[in-house]
């Protein structure tokens, strides 16, 4: 079942406070929570569990957020938090580290050590709370790497809000259990980005190498679709492997590295067909655009995922909210923000502005 929403928007002004910190100890730890003043305060939640980890979209009200001691030694769940983060400006401190985290950014927090957070606006998030068993690491690693941002531009910061992104929209149909191996995905890939951060990768289990290795492999392709181009010895070589070994990783998930490929494509261009803003762009671009230049071939292939030949599925296929463009540009296949796209309508006032 999708997850469960919870809003200010219908508390009573003089109620709102007390709920929302209500809320966020309840779904994320107990903490302190100071009001901005002459503020008002105006959260939205919306949280669900994804095999053994929670996954969360959050937009918070501007003010103090504190974890002590004294809360800690109350109830130390031992769990960490994987913020992405996307809009507003928030600076985070822990562990004797002060960090201003900034759209993009991907950070971790210890909740069973003291935090800080000071927000002097709404900010939005996507959060994966997991039991510090579940991340393969020396707890002296992640003590290092607290309130420490990854850039959410490129690397691993990029592939792991892609993943988040991709967990946060499953919250929002009934796709939450069917997840549970794109939840470990973030977990291994995560921790991969953590010991590379350390020179501690030798450390990590085989399990968590290749799937921070297919991760990598599969983001390094996104962000290539385009090139018609694009071979298996140019995949191969941007990640010191041999094709060998690049079609075992993709054969141990039961696909193969071109199979994989062509359905990427065939999605980014059923994608564009149906979105309204790309009307007047001809099915021979749309095919080019993402690395399908040869119309005939085009033709045969989408009409062998999707029933019909591209130009047939434009014209009797209506997507749902159709009239709102999805436009996506090759260059940047996972930078989206989720919560933009999957807010509740009774708070899309909360989301885009004053209400």
């Amino acid at each position: 079942m999708p997850g469960k929403t919870l809003s200010t928007v219908d508390v009573a002004p003089e109620f709102r406070q007390d709920y929302w910190r209500s809320v966020v100890c309840e779904e994320i730890a107990a903490v302190d929570l100071t009001p901005a003043e002459r503020s008002p305060v105006r959260g939205w939640m919306v949280v669900g569990d994804v095999g053994a980890v929670r996954v969360l979209k959050v937009l918070s009200p501007a003010g103090e957020t504190a974890r002590t001691p004294t809360l800690i030694r109350r109830a130390d769940p031992d769990e960490l938090v994987i913020c992405v983060h996307h809009a507003g400006y928030m600076v985070f401190r822990q562990d004797e580290r002060e960090i201003v985290v900034q759209p993009g950014d991907v950070t971790l927090a210890d909740l069973s050590r003291p935090y800080s957070l000071t927000r002097h606006d709404r900010t939005r998030s996507c959060l994966v709370k997991l039991a510090r068993s579940m991340l393969p690491l020396d707890p002296q690693v992640t003590a290092e790497l607290t309130a420490v941002a990854l850039p959410g531009a490129s690397g691993a910061g990029a592939i792991i809000g892609g993943l988040v992104q991709q967990l946060a929209r499953s919250l929002d149909d009934d796709t939450l259990v069917g997840n549970v191996r794109l939840s470990m995905a973030v977990v291994d890939v995560f921790a991969a980005a953590l010991a590379e951060r350390t020179d501690r990768v030798v450390a990590l289990p085989e399990h968590a190498r290749h799937t921070a290795l297919m991760a990598r492999i599969q983001a390094f392709i996104e962000a290539h679709l385009a090139d018609p181009e694009l071979s298996l010895a140019d995949i191969a070589a941007a990640h010191h492997i041999s094709v060998r070994y690049l079609q075992k990783l993709f054969t141990m998930q039961g696909v193969t590295v071109s199979g994989w490929i062509r359905t990427r494509r065939l999605d980014r261009c059923r994608r564009d067909l149906l979105d309204p803003g790309r009307r007047g762009e001809s099915v021979v671009d749309i095919g080019s655009r993402w690395g399908l230049p040869r119309a005939a071939h085009f033709n045969r292939i989408f009409a062998a995922r999707f029933g019909a030949p591209p130009g047939e599925y434009r014209r009797t296929t209506v997507l749902p909210n159709s009239h709102q463009s999805t436009r996506e540009r090759p260059q940047r296949p996972v930078r989206e923000s989720s919560i933009d796209r999957a807010r509740p309508a009774d708070d899309s006032a909360l989301l885009q502005g004053d209400p």
